[in-house]
């Protein structure tokens, strides 16, 4: 009674109980999957995933890795680099001077930690609407 808690029904799970439970587990092959592999075996459901045009190897039902976002922010990163400087390269040559760079609603420091994978699989790629007008977004098009 004292310094015990009493729960009714099943017991209750710690939050590091839960992640766990929550983590995706790769398949035989290694490689983690939105839907597993062996859902794809079931009739009623693997059929009706095919029939939404989804398939076991599509690359929207593989899980990216960390190791998959960071290749994807310094794709990004040097796709900006490359076209900042472009752009700069060719503000000089018309009025013999510019350093223009980038302005981020979200500064890169927050991209490039680790609160950028987050934002990136909760919201997808950074919006470009206010890099239009100026060399194009980084980020391709949105």
């Amino acid at each position: 009674m004292f310094g015990r808690r009493i729960t009714f029904g099943k017991k209750q799970h710690t939050l590091g109980e839960l992640q766990e439970l929550m983590r995706p587990t790769p398949d035989a092959d290694g490689v983690t999957r939105v839907f597993p592999k062996d859902i794809w075996d079931d009739p009623k459901v693997g059929a009706m995933l095919r029939d939404l045009g989804f398939n076991p190897d599509d690359p929207r039902n593989i899980r990216k890795t960390a190791e998959d976002y960071i290749a994807m922010f310094a794709a990004a990163k040097k796709r900006l680099d490359e076209r900042s400087e472009a752009f700069n390269r060719d503000m000089t040559a018309r009025y013999a001077y510019c350093r223009a760079v980038p302005f981020l609603v979200i500064d890169h420091t927050i991209w490039d930690g680790e609160d950028g994978a987050f934002l990136v699989s909760v919201r997808g790629r950074p919006s470009c609407e206010f890099f239009r007008s100026v060399a194009d977004c980084p980020y391709g098009r949105t």
